[in-house]
């Protein structure tokens, strides 16, 4: 048995009502008013019941803004990013295109998506980002001062979870500061970082009973990655985990007791709160590598994470530009004055549509962190050539390595025996004007 509101906006309810065995949605999130009793009598007096109040009108919240102009999931037809997509536990998200659709009807605000988006497309709506940071830096900095000890940041959220933080939060040690999210999932690594770099000691995300399994596997996921950043600048392991509540919450509290406050000896950042999610990611990255004793050089992710470098055969890239014209952070880049293909690593979110464009096959992407934010930021050239001048005009249209993988394909095709392999190597003009003498 099913009831819904079909619109955002305020309207009569209109109930939808799935009797079979087999629950029409199968989903880890249901949506609102929506009721499976599957033959049991007992949810379906329940489930009627219940029914009786979800008549009249309601507004259906917005959770998540949706920025299309910086979407890595498809462009000229080919698949990029999926990682929204394969974390949404309410079945919200669809791929349409080269962009992905919300449908808000279906969206439970799991915010999942938005911590997964590697370009920060998909945003929480609210709190979003600047509060949320702005919150939490404030929270720490007046908990340092009062309480005179380290603040371990304990994130929580759902219905289940604000339950069993509040029965636990009685036996907890002075140094947890409990915050409470709309979801577990809405936080990402970008919040987490900052929380370190205004100067906690350690951040522990609590999983409750009906945190979805999908929400908890990209929490667990991110945490990995964001871990292998956080050692490589020599901090704990223990500074970054999810947990259950109740006994593991409560040893994980207990045993945050002995660890180190390396916030204590280090400067505490104070950027504000901004909403451009690359944009924290990097200030609280830069932070933690200006206090680190000896950061090196680089640190190698875990394969798919959301920063890193792509790799160009020189030998196989004919320097096409098709990587450039689909991607979407503007990590890779032409020159207008001679064949050479640039990029800049910060921007590159290892989408992998560049890689899924390649004719030749000549990219391969690497998860990684470079500590320097100048090398991170700084423009590189992946390859270039001399351009190949038309044999008629000289003028540079194109580079000798696609003239010689043309070559290579058409040395069987009927119209470029003899002479006629002479046209790949004429500019668009004189190629028209050989034609006409033919």
């Amino acid at each position: 048995m099913a009831s819904w509101e079909s619109s955002p906006s305020p309207s009569p309810a209109v109930q939808r009502k799935d009797l079979s065995r087999e629950p029409i949605l199968n989903r880890e999130v249901l949506p609102a008013g929506y009721f499976a009793p599957q033959g049991d009598n007992e949810a379906l007096v329940a489930a009627c019941e219940s029914l009786g109040d979800l008549r009249g009108q309601f507004e259906k919240p917005r959770y998540v803004l949706y920025n299309p102009d910086i979407c890595a999931h498809g462009a000229r037809g080919v698949v990029g990013c999926r990682r929204c997509l394969d974390v949404c536990p309410a079945d919200a998200l669809s791929s349409i295109g080269e962009r992905i659709s919300v449908e808000t009807h279906l969206c439970q605000g799991m915010g999942s998506c938005a911590s997964a988006c590697p370009t920060g497309a998909l945003s929480y709506a609210y709190p979003n980002r600047t509060d949320q940071l702005n919150r939490l830096r404030r929270a720490i900095a007046s908990f340092r001062e009062h309480a005179e000890t380290a603040v371990d940041v304990v994130f929580f959220g759902g219905e289940t979870g604000v339950h069993d933080m509040t029965r636990a939060i009685a036996a907890l040690p002075e140094s947890i500061l409990p915050w409470k999210l709309e979801e577990l999932g809405s936080a990402g690594p970008e919040l987490w970082l900052s929380c370190l770099a205004y100067g906690a000691r350690s951040v522990t995300l609590v999983s409750s009973a009906d945190t979805a399994m999908s929400v908890s596997s990209e929490v667990t996921r991110e945490i990995k990655e964001t871990s292998a950043i956080l050692s490589g600048l020599g901090w704990p392991d223990s500074a970054l985990a999810v947990v259950d509540a109740d006994e593991p919450l409560m040893e994980r509290a207990n045993s945050l007791q002995s660890l180190e406050d390396q916030a204590a000896t280090l400067r505490v950042a104070t950027y504000a709160g901004m909403e451009e999610k690359r944009t924290v990611l990097r200030a609280s990255i830069d932070h933690l590598v200006s206090q680190a004793k000896e950061p090196p050089a680089e640190i190698s992710l875990p394969k798919g994470s959301p920063m890193g470098e792509v790799q160009v055969d020189s030998a196989k890239c004919t320097l096409c530009m098709g990587c450039v014209a689909v991607c979407p952070a503007g990590a890779l880049l032409d020159n207008k004055e001679r064949p050479c293909l640039s990029f800049i690593e910060w921007n590159c979110v290892q989408c992998g549509l560049c890689e899924n464009t390649c004719p030749e096959d000549a990219i391969r992407l690497s998860a990684r962190l470079l500590t320097d934010t100048n090398a991170r930021m700084a423009r590189r050239v992946l390859n270039e050539e001399e351009p190949f001048k038309c044999l008629d005009c000289g003028k540079p249209f194109t580079t000798q390595s696609m003239i010689s993988r043309m070559e290579e394909k058409l040395s069987s095709h009927r119209m470029f025996q003899g002479e006629g392999i002479r046209k790949l190597k004429l500019c668009e003009n004189c190629r028209v004007k050989e034609m006409f003498k033919e």
